[in-house]
């Protein structure tokens, strides 16, 4: 019931005095079998929510007595199975790897110069959750001399992506990219002062994050589980209140204002794990 609430409350935003009630609720109505009789929809689901935490916690357990070895692409998801009883021994952390782990950034920031602006990249889908309205509702604080906003997706013919690009009709200085090989990903990265990553969930580990690194370029990410692991705020990034735009562009502006930060976070930049370091993490656990 305590999960049901919880994922209401942060996906369904429902405040929680009102989310933990209806959970208790939707559970009485799952034991009962009478949520099974409901149309399906949004609202099934969600009277549905403490049947399927049951189910997952239940398939775990089940994991637990078939699997030796559980991984995890981060520590903050090893915390989350130890949090439901998975055995420490029985969980190994093996970050993902790169083919390319050298700095390789060919963009230098001179914003003392006439027409060098800050240059902001995004590299992504083209989904709500990957907050791309945030970045562009940031960049209406500033102007072209200032910030040069590129985003890089599939174009999806969506209504996200149209109200996206309707959002940033008057901004001159967002530019739409269009579609990035993965191959070419570290090289157009490359190209740019920093990568902006403003998730509005809680992702594993984004591989962008990996990529920015070996580009040479920092982050500007969201304040959620997956980006704080990897981005260090004011040592080899910044970090922003989760959805919220303006708290992003405070971070635009501390660059855009102090123009030393830039090349004191790129001086802190971790390189990323080679697929040769993963191969021989995953090797271990085969040979023990």
């Amino acid at each position: 019931v305590r999960c049901a609430a919880c994922t209401l409350h942060t996906q369904n935003a429902i405040p929680y005095f009102l989310a933990l009630p209806v959970a208790a609720g939707s559970s009485l109505l799952v034991s009962s079998g009478i949520s099974n009789a409901l149309p399906a929809g949004r609202f099934k689901t969600m009277l549905q929510l403490p049947l399927t935490v049951k189910r997952i916690k239940t398939e775990l357990k089940l994991l637990e007595q078939y699997v030796h070895q559980f991984v995890s692409l981060t520590q903050w998801y090893r915390q989350v199975l130890l949090d439901n009883n998975l055995p420490p021994a029985k969980i190994t952390v093996i970050p993902a790897g790169l083919a390319l782990t050298t700095h390789t950034s060919d963009a230098v920031w001179s914003p003392a110069q006439p027409g060098q602006p800050l240059k902001l990249v995004f590299i992504g889908r083209m989904q709500p959750q990957k907050g791309v309205h945030l970045l562009i509702e940031a960049a209406k604080q500033f102007n072209s001399r200032q910030l040069q906003v590129f985003i890089y997706g599939r174009a999806e013919k969506d209504a996200y992506h149209a109200q996206c690009v309707a959002q940033s009709q008057q901004c001159t200085h967002v530019h739409w990219m269009g579609f990035v090989e993965r191959e070419t990903v570290v090289h157009t990265l490359s190209k740019y002062h920093l990568l902006c990553l403003p998730s509005l969930f809680s992702e594993m580990a984004p591989l962008v994050i990996q990529e920015a690194y070996a580009a040479g370029i920092p982050i500007i990410a969201s304040k959620v589980y997956g980006n704080i692991e990897q981005v260090k705020d004011g040592v080899n990034g910044l970090l922003f209140d989760y959805n919220n735009a303006a708290s992003l562009a405070q971070c635009i502006s501390r660059l855009v204002n102090n123009p030393g930060l830039l090349p004191t976070l790129k001086t802190n930049l971790p390189m990323p794990a080679s697929f040769k370091e993963v191969y021989d993490a995953y090797q271990r656990i085969y040979l023990t």
